[in-house]
């Protein structure tokens, strides 16, 4: 299934689509919001929202940088996409960005977000505080500009920028999250995805069945 997400996730909730479509539409769901307390790369989110299954989609991530991300396709689409257009593929650039998501003090959101999407497509298997594919020495099978496809990139980015209207993010703890957002999803029809396991992922339910006894 087409990906409309820049990032890349192996193993990532973007395999679930075709469940999650059907689910959306047996439930009654479509046109609705969707809502992902723990976006990521929002894979989900985005093919529901490009291909017009959902009305709007809420994203929220902890991680600043993921969240500096999205705020930055929103907000800053221009600056991000000229960004990846001219960015040097190379270990010390990788060592520059890596550098700005480890030590987030002082950037603001295009940098930060930048940072993210760098490392995540120059990353050995997208993990962000992961070393550079093809290795420091660049004697791998791949190099590191292997999944950094600048067109497609750029592509995709220009698509959500599109949408971006329809697009809510939140940078919040997926807890503290449901329990402050929840009930402003409740007037319509929504579908509010948790895929996460964690050692916090009963608290998690234990919130979400305490919210909605609450809202009725």
């Amino acid at each position: 299934m087409q990906s409309y997400t820049p990032f890349r996730y192996p193993g990532g909730k973007a395999r679930l689509a075709e469940w999650m479509l059907r689910a959306l539409h047996h439930n009654g769901l479509a046109g609705g919001w969707y809502v992902e307390p723990f976006a990521g790369g929002a894979g989900i989110a985005m093919l529901l929202l490009v291909q017009e299954h959902v009305n709007h989609v809420v994203i929220n991530d902890a991680d600043p940088a993921i969240h500096a991300f999205w705020l930055s396709v929103k907000d800053h689409a221009k600056e991000l996409i000229s960004l990846v257009r001219h960015i040097p593929l190379n270990v010390e650039e990788h060592a520059r960005q890596r550098a700005i998501y480890l030590n987030p003090e002082g950037k603001d959101t295009l940098e930060l977000g930048f940072a993210a999407l760098y490392l995540n497509r120059t990353s050995r298997s997208g993990i962000l505080r992961g070393g550079p594919i093809g290795g420091k020495n660049q004697n791998g099978k791949y190099g590191i500009d292997a999944r950094f496809n600048r067109e497609t990139l750029i592509r995709q980015l220009q698509m959500i920028s599109r949408l971006s209207g329809r697009i809510s993010i939140f940078g919040m703890d997926a807890e503290e999250f449901l329990e402050k957002k929840f009930h402003s999803f409740l007037n319509g029809t929504c579908f509010i995805w948790i895929h996460h396991i964690s050692a916090t992922h009963a608290a998690f339910t234990v919130t979400i069945t305490s919210l909605r006894i609450m809202h009725g």
